[in-house]
């Protein structure tokens, strides 16, 4: 990749943080990638056996 493709890459990039940021969507995509690699680890420890007390 030359010089200018990259920044003009990193450009682009660095203009959808700030406006998904002002916007407020990049703390919800944040959020939904925490729970996608918490779902994902999750599932590679296994089925898990949960117990719930009802009262």
């Amino acid at each position: 990749m030359d010089g200018k493709k990259l920044v003009l890459k990193l450009g682009a990039w660095m203009l959808s943080e700030v406006v998904l940021n002002v916007v407020g969507l990049d703390d919800m995509a944040d959020y939904s990638e925490f729970l996608q690699k918490a779902q994902e680890l999750t599932n590679a420890q296994g089925p898990q056996i949960v117990m719930l007390a009802v009262k």
